[in-house]
This record gives structure tokens, C-alpha cells and sequence, in this order.
């Protein structure tokens, strides 16, 4: 019986670190980019491939999407999308190595991107289900900047 305990609590624990973590990513994300994501956006999953790049897939809740996309002006894509690849200007490096790796047609996917002194990011919106791909470059370890 006790063995049974310490397991549910075990999965407890473990579930509350995951949902935690979700939220500082999401946290991390808007420290970078300065962006505010609304209240109950989910964070599915990150990839950081350790040396210059983030890439993450978000959910963002369907009744902020029209707000959102008016507040950060996201654009649309008039270019062909592939997987990774939205020429000339985009290119999520660790898309896949999400699971969501497939991005929907141009005609529903809207971008934003932007940099800072040190970081330079780009949003990819699927504007009718709030799903959301996003990478951030940042520094490599050298501490040249992107």
C-alpha cells in the first residue's frame, strides 16, 4: 500500500514540474521577445538545440487571436511554405524536432518577426486555431549575436 502512495505522489510531483516548466518557457519566451501572450496560452513543446536556437510550438487561446494578431501586426505569407522553409525570409531551424512540425498552407499561416540587440525571432500564426511556431536565436557561445 505504501508503495502505491509513493507512486501517485511520484506522478504528482512529476506533473506539476511539466505543467511548471510549460509556463516558465512561455515566461522566458515574453522576457526575450517582449511579447505578452495571453492568459491560458499552452505551451506543447520546446526545443533547444543548446548552442544558438529555440524553436516551440504554442496554443494560443481562440478568442485572442484577432487581438493579438492586430497588436504584434502580424503579416501575411505571399511566398510557398515547406516544412521549414518559407523563402526568403524565414527559416525555423529546430522545426523538426517538434512534433508539430507540419505547418498548415499560407493562406492561414500569418508571421511576425523582430530582433533585439542581442536575439532575433520569428512567429509563424495559424490564424484560425491559434497554434502558434516560434524560434529564437540568441547568442551563440562565442557571444556573437545572430
Amino acid at each position: 500500500m505504501k508503495i502505491i502512495r509513493n507512486i501517485i505522489l511520484l506522478l504528482i510531483f512529476i506533473t506539476a514540474i511539466n505543467c511548471s516548466k510549460s509556463q516558465n518557457n512561455i515566461t522566458w519566451i515574453s522576457q526575450i521577445t517582449g511579447i505578452s501572450f495571453p492568459d491560458n496560452s499552452v505551451n506543447i513543446e520546446t526545443y533547444d538545440n543548446g548552442e544558438f536556437y529555440v524553436t516551440f510550438y504554442l496554443e494560443l487561446p481562440k478568442n485572442n487571436i484577432k487581438e493579438f494578431i492586430k497588436k504584434y501586426k502580424f503579416q501575411k505569407i505571399n511566398n510557398h511554405v515547406s516544412m521549414n522553409y518559407i523563402p526568403p525570409f524565414i527559416n525555423l531551424l529546430g522545426i523538426e524536432h517538434l512534433t508539430h512540425n507540419k505547418l498548415p498552407s499560407e493562406n492561414n499561416l500569418l508571421y511576425y518577426q523582430n530582433r533585439s540587440d542581442a536575439n532575433e525571432w520569428v512567429l509563424l500564426l495559424e490564424k484560425e486555431t491559434g497554434n502558434l511556431w516560434g524560434e529564437i536565436i540568441y547568442p551563440d557561445p562565442g557571444g556573437t549575436n545572430p
